[in-house]
């Protein structure tokens, strides 16, 4: 009767054992999983900011639509700002002349690079107008 009671308890034991290791393994897995869900969202975060950094940095500059039209020459898109850092991450921005006279939007880009490669992007766009006060 005593070895049997012996053998239970060491059944019980490794089915614990078991049990508790399990947990803790989902528990490792899931955290890992959430830590890169976290980062992919800071990344994204980080890259959108520098997009409106740029659009902030082109709004400074005070460029109209003659600007844009001749800085394009005869292109209907021109890169105003060339390829930017700002902390860790980049931005560069661009305008398109629209159709309709006076008119032209601002595409800003910004990224976050691991050596050559980019490894999250945000674009923000606007349309601006220039109005003549005659």
């Amino acid at each position: 009767m005593k070895h049997q009671k012996r053998g239970m308890t060491l059944i019980i034991t490794i089915s614990t054992l078991t049990l508790v290791t399990m947990m803790a393994i989902t528990l490792f897995s899931m955290t890992r999983d959430e830590i890169a869900i976290a980062t992919n969202i800071r990344l994204h975060s980080v890259a959108k900011q520098a997009a409106h950094s740029g659009l902030n940095h082109f709004k400074s500059l005070g460029l109209h639509y003659h600007n844009i039209v001749d800085r394009g020459g005869g292109d209907r898109e021109v890169e105003i700002i060339p390829l930017t850092k700002v902390g860790k991450a980049w931005y560069k921005v661009r305008a398109e002349s629209a159709a309709e006279e006076d008119t032209f939007s601002v595409i800003s880009e910004g990224f976050m690079k691991k050596g050559d490669r980019i490894i999250s992007y945000s674009e923000v766009a606007a349309t601006f107008r220039t109005i003549y006060d005659d």
